[in-house]
């Protein structure tokens, strides 16, 4: 039997109890979900190429990474195996259902090709699409006071709730808030169920 990291357990105890599950509007695409992905992956270009060319550098490799990982029912075989629920959103927008790589949350190190968790926006017709990654650093490997964890440039975001540092990018989503913010408010959790209820 596989044993989740405590850190990792402390994390999903916490965002359990913090966020709440409330969806936030995401509006009907008339075009259909591969006229958007299309749309997506030309704003998020857009993007990545206003970036210095170091950092556009190391978010090609994420993307060349994550282009393998778009497939939900594949991920966990691949290692990014631990589940987080619920689907997480705010006023600000969503960040979706969270599936962590222990093996890479777990320590300090961070590079572009190894996000701890790959974001997951649930679909009305029960798929799940992948909408990004967060990169985190746990504040028992890398205290609050520390100097912060840089990658891509971005100085990794104190998070007091659940004791860690973290940074979002929108890889797979087109975040108009920024490529690097937290939440986006074109990510919904409206068509969330929880496990359990699915399995009834």
């Amino acid at each position: 039997m596989s044993h989740t990291p405590r850190p990792i357990r402390r994390l999903a105890a916490l965002l359990a109890l913090a966020l709440p599950m409330s969806g936030c509007a995401d509006p009907a695409d008339p075009a259909g979900p591969s006229a958007a992905v299309a749309v997506d992956a030309s704003a998020i270009s857009a993007q990545v190429a206003a970036m210095p060319a170091d950092v556009n550098a190391d978010l090609a490799r994420l993307r060349a990474t994550v282009a393998r990982l778009h497939d939900f029912d594949d991920v966990a075989a691949l290692g990014w195996d631990f589940r987080l629920e619920p689907c997480f959103s705010s006023a600000a927008g969503g960040m979706g259902l969270h599936m962590i790589n222990n093996g890479f949350a777990g320590n300090d190190v961070l590079r572009p090709d190894q996000p701890e968790a790959l974001l997951f926006e649930p679909q009305q017709d029960g798929r799940m699409r992948f909408v990004g990654v967060e990169f985190i650093v746990p504040y028992a490997i890398v205290p609050r006071g520390a100097q912060p964890p840089v990658l891509f440039g971005q100085e990794l975001k104190h998070n007091d709730v659940f004791q860690l540092w973290a940074l979002h990018v929108w890889v797979g989503r087109h975040n108009p808030s920024g490529l690097f913010a937290d939440w986006n408010p074109n990510v919904s959790c409206d068509a969330y169920a929880p496990t359990a209820a699915r399995h009834h």
